[in-house]
């Protein structure tokens, strides 16, 4: 009986040899697994250390240079960099993942270059070379950025794998149960076998460790082995004691992995905010880059806008100084003759010869009205730019105003030997306009008609049309070439021909003419080709009254 005794303890002590060291060794397994996690949080740790020192050294850059001779701020430089280099040596130890050390070795590349820019930077402000320096922390900013998106990387491939690890925790889980299921199995068994032999004494401990077992195999974390079978000091008692043993470090195997879980969770949480800052700082600058788009095409829009203004300013200058030269030999001509013949008077012969006197006389007063013309016209331009021009405004009878102009321009056309014919059209409406400009307007281009007509006729014609009065004045002078029909409406400009030149003139008169019907709400347009006369058309308005208002300048 004692051999059967001595076998049955020897296979028993086995058995719980067997247990023990299953035991023990998914005990060890998962220590060695919660060391894996608390090794991966050191790491990312030590990362996110690596980033902030990186992006201290470049957010602090301008500061280290305007200050390089401080050697507190050097000093933070210096303490910067031996940080970064002390979580590389940290790291370089603990980094043992095949895809991880891939990225890591990335990270650290990008962080050495980082700081071997940053070096540069500050040894090329000590020597002055600036553009140098700004390229170099430029580069060292871009850097930075792949500081960040290595990082991220790096820690990605850590997170990673501890998805490998929880795989090898379930399976070391799954073991463990099976193992315990096992081994329930056998001692249940055993204890079977021992009911038989051994009393009642041995059978109702086993029992009741069978039931605790079966609680901790359902993960109850609370349940506990009774008292009774702890304070026994047999076989019993000490079993009792290994498997409270056994699941209170479980229980302190499982709280430690909650609590890696829940910092890794978190790192996982600052890890996508990181990420989702990015992207919107990249959408940020991105939106940035197409508003300076925008903006350059407007200054290229403006640059050229003021590119023509300038040659439009360039070539008024150039009429300007035209119109300076003319209208200082126009002004001079009438002065000469009014001192020539003012001269001529104070002679004895002269103021004794009544004839003589009355020609002279009546030379100098047509070079005064000249004078006067030319002087009038140079501030009625003056007006109409300053918009101080003021139109007296009044009701017209243009059947007067028509047949006065008529009979005042026929002396001038015959005195040149031609013909005067006009067509005006009966009972012309009563309209409201300025009887000066109108008269003007009428009188300038008549008289531009017989200054470059050499032989021929002129024709006036007035013509009620619709809503305007049409007035046409034809000739059969030296006509115009069509590409100056809109540039004999600018100021100052004259066609260069020998005959414009020999008739003289500022320029003035036209653009004076459409300035007027323009104040009057009228227009005016030739129809003319070179050698064939010319034929100049304006209208004014019978019921729509001139505005004042466009007198003024806006």
């Amino acid at each position: 009986m004692k051999s059967t005794k001595r076998r049955m303890l020897l296979a028993f002590l086995t058995v719980m040899a067997l247990m023990l060291f299953i035991t023990l060794f998914f005990i060890y397994s998962d220590y060695r697994i919660t060391k894996e996690y608390q090794k991966i949080t050191d790491n990312i740790l030590a990362e996110y250390r690596v980033i902030d020192a990186s992006t201290s050294i470049v957010r602090n850059y301008y500061s280290l240079i305007k200050n390089m001779n401080n050697e507190d701020k050097m000093r933070i430089y210096e303490d910067s960099k031996k940080e970064i280099r002390d979580v590389f040596s940290f790291l370089d130890l603990r980094i043992t993942n095949e895809e991880s050390e891939v990225a890591y070795k990335g990270l650290k590349n990008t962080v050495e270059g980082l700081l071997s820019l940053c070096d540069n930077s500050i040894r090329n402000a000590r020597e002055g070379n600036i553009v140098k320096m700004s390229e170099d922390y430029a580069e060292a900013h871009k850097k930075n950025s792949f500081v960040q998106q290595n990082t991220a990387t790096l820690v990605l491939k850590e997170l990673g794998y501890t998805e490998e690890l929880n795989r090898r925790l379930e399976s070391t889980r799954r073991t463990t149960m099976i193992s315990g299921i096992a081994l329930l199995a056998l001692i249940i068994t055993c204890c079977v076998f021992f009911s038989l032999v051994f009393s009642n004494r041995l059978i109702s401990p086993i029992l009741e460790l069978s039931k605790t077992v079966k609680n901790i195999e359902i993960y109850n974390p609370d349940s506990q082995i009774s008292e009774t079978l702890l304070r026994r000091d047999d076989e019993a008692g000490e079993l009792s004691n290994s498997f409270s043993t056994l699941i209170s470090t479980l229980r302190e195997q499982m709280s430690a992995l909650k609590i890696s879980n829940e910092e890794l969770t978190k790192a996982k949480g600052e890890i996508t905010n990181k990420i989702g800052e990015m992207t919107n700082t990249k959408t940020a600058i991105l939106n940035m880059m197409e508003d300076m788009d925008d903006t350059n095409k407007s200054l290229v829009v403006t640059k050229e806008q003021l590119r023509e203004s300038l040659e439009e300013l360039k070539k008024l200058d150039v009429k300007k100084d035209e119109f300076i030269s003319i209208a200082a030999h126009e002004l001079k001509t009438p002065l000469t003759s009014i001192h020539g013949f003012s001269q001529l008077l104070q002679t004895e012969k002269v103021a004794g010869d009544s004839e003589q006197r009355k020609k002279f006389l009546k030379i100098m007063d047509n070079e005064t009205k000249r004078l006067a013309n030319l002087v009038n016209d140079i501030l009625d331009l003056s007006r109409i730019d300053l918009g101080t021009i003021k139109l007296n405004l009044d009701k017209v009878d243009m059947n007067e105003i028509v047949d006065s102009v008529a009979r005042e321009m026929s002396i001038a056309v015959k005195t040149k030997g031609l013909n005067f014919e006009t067509d005006i059209d009966k009972g012309l409406p009563t309209i409201t306009t300025d009887r000066e400009r109108a008269t003007q307007v009428m009188i300038n281009i008549i008289g531009n008609a017989i200054k470059y007509t050499l032989q021929g006729k002129i024709m006036f014609i007035v013509k009620k049309e619709e809503e305007n009065i049409h007035f046409i004045i034809k000739d059969t002078g030296i006509g115009i070439p069509n590409d100056y029909h809109q540039k004999i409406f600018e100021r100052f400009y004259q066609i260069d021909s020998s005959y414009t030149r020999k008739a003289g003139g500022t320029g003035l008169g036209l653009s004076l003419c459409k300035e007027f019907l323009n104040l009057l709400n009228g227009r005016i347009w030739v129809e003319s080709e070179e050698g064939k006369g010319s034929e100049f058309h304006f209208t004014l308005p019978i019921n729509n009254a001139p505005d004042e208002k466009k007198g003024k300048k806006k």
